[in-house]
């Protein structure tokens, strides 16, 4: 594991690659065949097994066993899930904040106090094209469903190629809290765009 203090630019359409995944990989589990997803996406921002999901009556599920039709807290309100993105995490890095865990794809948008951010927001847009998304930088204030966290620290990971990662497709407007932090869902690019 490696600490990297983020720096890249603050707009979604950088050239080049980035940084924190020099050998670009992030976002490439098309080039590797895993793909899988129930709604029979091609992308996947998501987040690791066991990560918590906060559901529309106050408790919290493990996302992988959040089932379909469920009710999830979202930014206003209930958003119910209507389908699964669970995918392999190929050859994509795994991501923390602050010396947590890692949890999470570089694609996957958090609402910031400076709207909705990734770590590499040109993936995010492959995946959420109507969703304007800016770069994760440290210093940012990502919302959550207590205190707001400032980022301090943005650490890349190796994860296994073979464990499958989650996300989901909601209804409503399309939010979700994921250990915590206020999130949002995979556009259904494969049916209907739903943002």
């Amino acid at each position: 594991n490696f600490l990297y203090h983020h720096y890249l630019p603050s707009s979604p359409h950088y050239p080049g690659t980035n940084p924190l995944d020099p050998g670009g990989t992030t976002g490439t589990t098309g080039s590797t065949g895993n793909t899988g997803s129930s709604s029979g996406g091609g992308f996947g921002s998501c987040f690791v097994a066991g990560t918590k999901v906060k559901m529309a009556d106050g408790t919290s599920k493990n996302i992988e066993d959040v089932e379909i039709n469920e009710e999830i807290l979202g930014q206003n309100g209930s958003n119910k899930v209507i389908d699964y993105d669970r995918p392999k995490l190929g050859e994509r890095k795994l991501y923390s904040f602050n010396g947590g865990k890692a949890f999470v794809t570089a694609e996957h948008p958090f609402m910031t106090e400076g709207g909705w951010k990734s770590i590499d927001p040109k993936e995010t847009l492959k995946e959420n094209p109507d969703l304007t998304v800016d770069i994760l930088n440290v210093g940012d204030v990502i919302i959550t469903n207590s205190e707001s966290v400032t980022i301090e620290s943005i650490e890349v990971h190796e994860g296994n190629a073979e464990d499958t990662v989650y996300n989901f497709i909601l209804d409503g407007d399309h939010t979700y809290y994921a250990d915590e932090y206020l999130v949002h869902n995979k556009e259904n690019v494969d049916k209907n765009p739903m943002v």
